[in-house]
């Protein structure tokens, strides 16, 4: 049996895969991530920290700023959103330095997957005479959730 310690670490990232879960969820239906969802990773993380994982908290919180200092310039030009931003840079501390570059690969292949996905609707869409759509924008929330739990489950 797993010390007490390693089981509440990984109740604790099945929670988060959870909230991310929720969070790719309401990006889809409403094209906005709920800062409730962003809020309940940020204490997700806090509790795992308690848990004791080996990333270093500095690591952590390096990751988070910077996922934030990359993302709020793409916020600002309107090419993703806030709650993209933020959730993005709060799942970032999940994944601390050693993982980083898994979160950021797996986000990226997703969203550009995704991508794809919405240039292939909506051609398909404008060969059928139909306009462009709210929908036209792409999901982000699910690649960070897919990437997030990715880096969850990756070994540093």
């Amino acid at each position: 049996m797993p010390p007490a310690s390693e089981l509440a670490a990984g109740v604790i990232v099945v929670l988060c895969s959870a909230v991310l879960m929720l969070a790719a969820a309401s990006d889809i239906c409403d094209r906005k991530i709920p800062n409730r969802l962003v809020l309940a990773v940020l204490l997700l993380f806090v509790l795992w920290r308690m848990t004791g994982p080996a990333t270093p908290l500095p690591d952590s919180l390096l990751a988070g700023g910077i996922v934030l200092a990359v993302g709020f310039p793409l916020f600002v030009l309107r090419i993703i959103g806030a709650g993209d931003t933020k959730l993005a840079a709060a799942t970032a501390l999940f994944a601390g330095l050693a993982r980083l570059s898994h979160f950021v690969l797996a986000m990226s292949l997703v969203g550009g997957a995704l991508a794809i996905l919405a240039l292939g609707a909506r051609y398909l869409r404008k060969l059928r005479g139909g306009g462009e759509t709210a929908t036209d924008d792409v999901p982000y929330g699910v690649a960070i959730a897919i990437a997030g739990i990715v880096a969850a489950v990756t070994p540093g």
